[in-house]
């Protein structure tokens, strides 16, 4: 009992920022500039009742950091064995994607995000439900593009599976969604027109990738969307009908059945804000508050 102090010794001016408990809160991860320099982020592990941490994202470049803004800088798999995050580690201001082996002694670090050129960058992750794969999106920065792939966590199975896109790509804010098996993701992405933002869903080896958003009216973009709890339907948001004016709808995995929701909406209303039981978006937002 009592209070344990488990991150180290701070470089003066130091800081620990996020931190994240395993999902059987055996152990914690969290990013702290302990090692070299401020804001120099590096991520550690330590146990729940342990005093002090383990190094465990290996060496860094020169100037390269841990990333830590956000909750796509780190994250653990379902199943515990795994620790994911983003970090410039092998070239400065190029973002990769890694994964920590936490069960091994050394904690073992592997790039799984493949060949990364200067100009790219990992703008976001997520764990399949089950722990198996990984998804994340790939900033093509020299073609203002951003790219869906999907990896395992020794990083021998990368595939992309965004198919042949057209302009804006993959919107790296909204992450792709898992279905409750893992075998499927949708996601939004300019794939067939530039800079019209539509919804898809890829099997998780790139097969079977269709477009399940109806034609929207000119202007109009899918902004919130999350699975059903049985994964047989997604609900979204969108101004599908009306540019500007954001109604909920639903629609079959396969693109059938599309269905409006929400009722008649004042003037000037718009949904801003989906849920669905078993299952919810990242972030709700109700007049530009989180």
């Amino acid at each position: 009992t009592g209070v344990v102090k488990v991150s180290g010794n701070n470089t003066e001016g130091g800081h620990v920022s996020p931190y994240q408990w395993s999902p059987d809160s055996s152990r914690l991860a969290y990013a702290a500039d302990l090692v070299t320099q401020i804001y120099s982020w590096r991520l550690f592990v330590t146990g729940a009742d342990e005093e002090g941490s383990t190094n465990v994202s290996g060496d860094i470049v020169s100037n390269g950091s841990v990333q830590n803004g956000s909750e796509n800088s780190f994250s653990w798999s379902s199943d515990n064995k795994y620790l994911a995050f983003r970090a410039d580690k092998s070239t400065d201001n190029v973002n990769e994607l890694y994964v920590i082996d936490a069960e091994s002694p050394e904690f073992t670090v592997t790039k799984v995000s493949g060949e990364v050129d200067e100009a790219d960058d990992v703008a976001s992750f997520s764990w399949s439900h089950n722990g198996s794969l990984l998804e994340f999106s790939l900033d093509k920065r020299s073609s203002e593009a951003f790219e869906l792939y999907v990896v395992n966590p020794s990083g021998d199975s990368l595939i992309s599976v965004s198919g042949d896109l057209a302009g804006a790509k993959v919107q790296s804010q909204i992450q792709a969604k898992w279905n409750s098996d893992s075998s499927k993701l949708v996601y939004t992405a300019a794939q067939n027109e530039d800079a019209v933002l539509e919804m898809f869903t890829v099997n998780v080896d790139g097969s079977d990738n269709q477009k399940i958003s109806p034609v929207l009216v000119d202007g109009g973009d899918i902004s919130l969307f999350t699975w059903s709890a049985d994964s047989t339907q997604v609900i979204y948001t969108a101004d599908q009908e009306t540019n500007d004016v954001h109604e909920t709808y639903i629609v079959d995995e396969s693109g059938q059945n599309n269905a409006k929701l929400s009722g008649t909406l004042t003037p000037g209303g718009s949904i801003q804000c989906i849920m669905a039981t078993g299952t919810s978006l990242n972030g709700c937002y109700l007049k530009g508050e989180k």
